[in-house]
């Protein structure tokens, strides 16, 4: 969806999967680093991954409450999978850092 938005241009499919790829990237990179300050006291205990989990409900909250109002086709996406997908996504952050710590 990112990637329409900035590149609304429907003639332009390839450039929009480029573009929303780099984007969703720059994204993901961005909310790990987050996490990764925010859960640095857990990240050795066995509650990384719950509160990467947590976390990540959160940044939905963000994302999906505020960022979406401004953008009407992510708005009119189904909600309960892109919660579903920040909440797996802080998990898995949670999980790595604990992996790793």
């Amino acid at each position: 969806m990112v990637g329409a938005v900035l590149v609304p241009d429907p003639r332009r499919g390839w450039l929009r999967v480029a573009v929303g790829g780099v984007v969703h990237l720059l994204i993901s990179l961005f909310w790990a680093r987050v996490l990764q300050g925010a859960l640095r006291g857990i990240t050795g205990s066995g509650r990384a991954l719950t509160a990467g989990a947590t976390s990540g409900a959160g940044i939905a909250v963000l994302d999906l409450g505020l960022v979406a109002r401004l953008l009407p086709p992510i708005r009119a996406l189904d909600g309960a999978p892109l919660v579903a997908d920040h909440i797996a996504f802080g998990a898995i952050v949670g999980w790595i850092l604990r992996r790793h710590h």
